[in-house]
C-alpha cells in the first residue's frame, strides 16, 4: 500500500519509489521513536476522534513543542485529517 500510495503521490515508477522506502527509517523504528503514534487502519471516525483526543492531551500538557508525532499512516486522506487537527494547536 505505501509504494502504490508513493506512486500514486509523485509520479516515480515502482522501482524508484521502492528506492525511496528502502532509504527511510523502518516504520517500526519511527514508531518506536515517537511519543504518539495514530494508527489510522480503521475508520475515518475512529481516527477523527484518535487525532482530536491526541490533540486535546496535547493542549492539556502543554508541551506538544516536544512531541514527536509519529503518523503511521495507511491513507493520504488520514494525514490530511491529522495536519488539520493538529493546525488547531496554539503554541502558548
Amino acid at each position: 500500500m505505501q509504494l502504490q500510495r508513493l506512486c500514486d503521490r509523485t509520479g516515480l515508477d515502482a522501482t524508484a519509489a521502492q528506492q525511496r522506502i528502502n532509504a527511510q527509517m523502518p516504520l517500526i523504528d519511527k514508531c518506536r521513536r515517537a511519543t504518539v503514534v495514530i494508527d489510522n487502519m480503521g475508520s475515518i471516525a475512529e481516527l477523527q476522534q484518535t487525532v482530536n483526543s491526541v490533540h486535546e492531551w496535547l493542549r492539556a500538557k502543554k508541551t506538544h513543542w516536544k512531541i514527536r508525532l509519529t503518523v503511521a499512516s495507511a491513507v493520504v486522506f488520514g494525514s490530511i485529517i491529522l495536519w488539520t487537527a493538529l493546525s488547531r494547536l496554539t503554541f502558548t
